[in-house]
């Protein structure tokens, strides 16, 4: 069994050797376990093994990258690991860590993704990791959603108040099966010391390297194993704390006995939504107790609250604001356990000077522009539903300008600005240049539901743009004809750039000399020259430019991405997209078509099209072009037969650096009833082929056929988390990320300029 004792110290530093937070001991030895770091190891934080000198047997326990791997039901896997650190195996010893998980998870990680994760990050150890996209590829599943959403949950609220009314905030702080770090890193910013527990190392490695939680120690330990480390008397006092996940204990008794059985005076076990078997829970129940069941986990000896989750939400809640109610059912309790006879003194925290509201991102409106619920899926929704319940009136009008300060099902976000920077990120501010039908009609909207993204300012040169201008977002959007016209244009982080092709060099010029960052609609220009003068422009200026790919984002395209890389297909060998629609002469909420103009679009359905068929071809394939030829047709439409001819239909060829084969096919001149938007990818071990999946919604149908068998999977036509609303997120994340990421995509820019090569042949 191997025995963790606290050690109470004043160092600030993260490594476990010198800051002395925590001692390892095998106490078949009474010996202390040595931690022996391997040199020329990746990175700043340590790396090597806890090794018992006195017990040459001992195999040791790996830390790595500053956490340590205790899990001793996982005890090959942690040899295994050991073995590849002592070979300085870097990359393979953290995704053999990595790619390990709960006996909850439906499936566990790939370990080639773990790997490549783990790669990547070696390569570039300054790197911040992306929380939502690195649980994805890690098959957190729903638990992903929980992790990013945890924050906008009822329970979440009961937490605060919990730490918030009962933490002895001289105590050292050890937060168990703490995910992703939600309450340690709030805590940690308030200059508390603590130890991170959490059975999955993958959790705490993405909180670590996302900079989430930064100087508690962190470890990977099973509590429930036979081996669980207690805390010795000799650590001093402690608050152990276990929030919305203790119910998944199956032996609590286990865990009672060994934390309090080595209490010292002032330490506390504090307990929050411990489900009760008696009520109805919602989404998920673990292993629930009666109200009598858990008052027998304790001794009478020691100082015992148990009380519901209600109590401490409406404390945190009216704390802030009076007029605010707060309903819940009594489907979840606290617990606090103390060993002193009385409870200690203990000030209140003060989570709530630093703490503000946002909008929530399930907030939406419906056609009277009340305000309704729109929910990731129908779980959330029952967990609200029977945890809160809408105490405004009945259809409150979405607020013109300011944070949405709404209660029960409508929603609170509560949080310190240092985590919310961090996880959710502070809004990004964006101006939309150019008020055109997929501006109007995708972009603008998506503002409505992207936490990360504000939408400051709308420019367009045509003042009849601002009439038809759908959006609902008050008087605080600054409408004007150019950026220069704006108050402070400077003030804008990015913009996203929706006009004519022709007029995409001179705004990018512009905004990269006032330090705006681009998001623009493809292509970024029309030819060679100038898309070399925009990438310079915004090197030099030292602003990101990102073409908006939006098909990346469909969540129909990234499942199919993951399927790839864990080569359900096998060896990929041939991929075909058919992207078309019908586009006459006269659609247009304008006098004017661009589209069909050769000199405002730099040419018809191969450049407006293909460029979206290309780039998710190389998102799906992880992979550049060796070569792209393209064959145009200027067959149907009259405008295609006019002296100043765009082409109606394009095919492009390609071949990948890697050796797959692939065709895009576009056109305008493809009728409405047919199927126009189909992608197949086929390998040597099966076949993915997708309907409807491209396009601007979140809709479409997948078929997966391989060697084992087949399965269908429909995507429903989300028309809040459509792709322009992801590809909002995911931008506005990678821009707001401490450090500063590549200015430009080489990749994307280098695919685009074969593309006009090839455009420029034809």
């Amino acid at each position: 069994m191997i025995k963790l004792e606290s050690h109470r110290s004043t160092s600030s530093g993260s490594n476990i050797n010198s800051s002395g937070l925590l001692k390892l001991y095998d106490p078949n030895t009474c010996s202390e376990l040595v931690f022996e770091p391997i040199p020329n190891a990746p990175g700043q934080e340590p790396w090597g093994f806890w090794k018992d000198t006195q017990n040459p047997s001992f195999e040791g326990w790996p830390q790595i990258d500053g956490i340590i791997f205790l899990n001793a039901s996982r005890h090959d896997l942690a040899k295994k690991i050991c073995t590849e650190i002592r070979d300085c195996k870097w990359a393979h010893a953290l995704a053999y860590a990595l790619s390990d998980s709960d006996n909850y998870a439906l499936q566990f990680p790939r370990f080639e993704i773990a790997l490549e994760i783990a790669e990547n990050y070696l390569l570039n150890p300054d790197k911040t990791l992306d929380v939502s996209g690195t649980m994805e590829a890690l098959n957190y599943g729903r638990v992903c959603q929980y992790f990013q959403l945890r924050p906008n949950t009822p329970s979440f609220f009961s937490g605060l108040g919990l730490l918030n009314n009962f933490l002895n905030p001289s105590n050292l702080f050890v937060d168990l099966c703490c995910g992703i770090g939600h309450f340690s890193s709030i805590l940690e910013e308030m200059g508390i010391q603590g130890v991170c527990v959490d059975f999955v190392f993958s959790k705490l490695w993405i909180s670590r390297k996302a900079r989430l939680v930064q100087s508690f120690q962190m470890i990977a330990a099973d509590l429930e194993s036979g081996e669980m480390f207690p805390f010795s008397t000799s650590c001093g006092s402690a608050s152990f704390f276990c929030h919305d996940a203790f119910y998944f204990f199956k032996n609590k008794q286990k865990i009672i006995d060994r934390i309090s059985s080595n209490f010292c005076r002032g330490s506390q076990i504090l307990i929050g939504h411990a489900h009760l078997s008696d009520q109805e829970h919602g989404i998920v129940s673990g292993y629930p107790l009666t109200r009598e069941e858990y008052h027998s986990l304790f001794s009478d000896d020691t100082n015992l609250q148990i009380g519901p989750d209600l109590e401490l939400a409406n404390d945190f809640l009216d704390s802030i604001d009076s007029s605010l109610q707060y309903l819940s059912t009594n489907e979840a309790i606290y617990i606090v356990q103390s060993s002193t006879k009385n409870f200690p003194p203990v000030p209140t925290l003060g989570l709530l000077k630093e703490a503000f509201f946002v909008a929530s991102p399930f907030a939406g409106e419906n056609s009277a522009h009340e305000l309704s619920m729109q929910w990731p899926d129908d779980l959330f929704r029952k967990e609200f539903d029977l945890a809160t319940k809408r105490t405004s009136m009945d259809s409150p009008k979405l607020p013109s300008d300011g944070p949405m300060y709404l209660s029960g099902s409508i929603d609170l976000r509560v949080m310190q600005p240092s985590f919310f920077s961090t996880v959710a990120n502070l809004p990004i501010k964006w101006g939309v240049v150019g008020m055109g039908w997929v501006a109007n009609d995708f972009m603008i909207p998506s503002f409505q539901y992207s936490p990360q993204s504000s939408l400051q300012a709308i420019i367009d040169s045509d003042p009849q743009a601002f009439a038809e201008f759908t959006g609902d977002f008050g008087e605080k959007i600054e409408c004007r004809s150019s950026l220069e016209d704006l108050e402070d244009p400077s003030g804008l982080d990015a913009i996203y750039i929706s006009t004519p092709n022709d007029q995409h060099l001179r705004i990018i010029e512009q905004a990269s000399s006032l330090g705006i960052n681009i998001l623009c609609e493809k292509p970024i220009c029309t030819n060679l020259k100038d898309l070399h003068k925009a990438v310079s422009f915004c090197k030099e200026a030292g602003v990101r430019l990102k073409s908006a790919y939006n098909q990346r984002y469909h969540p129909a395209h990234q499942l199919i991405k993951t399927l790839l890389a864990k080569k359900e297909l096998g060896q990929v060998t041939q991929i075909r997209i058919h992207y078309a629609c019908w586009l006459s002469e006269d659609w247009s909420r304008s006098s004017v078509n661009w589209r069909i103009d050769r000199q405002a679009a730099g040419g018809g359905a191969s450049i407006d099209l293909i460029p979206h068929g290309l780039d998710l071809c190389s998102f799906l394939l992880r992979t550049s072009f060796q070569s792209i030829t393209l064959e145009r047709q200027n067959l149907v439409h009259s405008y295609s037969q006019k002296e100043s001819a765009v082409d109606d239909g394009a095919i492009a060829q390609f071949k990948t650096r890697c050796g797959i084969l692939g065709t895009v096919q576009c056109g305008y001149n493809c009728p409405d009833p047919l199927p126009r938007r189909q992608l197949e990818i086929i390998g040597t071990e099966g076949r993915i082929y997708a309907l409807n999946t491209l396009g601007q919604d979140a809709g479409g149908h997948l078929k997966v056929t391989t060697l084992h068998g087949s399965k269908e999977i429909d995507f429903p036509n989300d028309h809040i988390y459509s792709p322009f609303v992801r590809q909002l997120d995911k931008v506005s994340r990678e821009w707001l990320k401490p450090g500063k990421p590549s200015l430009v995509d080489e990749t994307e820019i280098e695919t685009m300029a074969m593309f006009l090569k090839a455009l420029q042949k034809s």
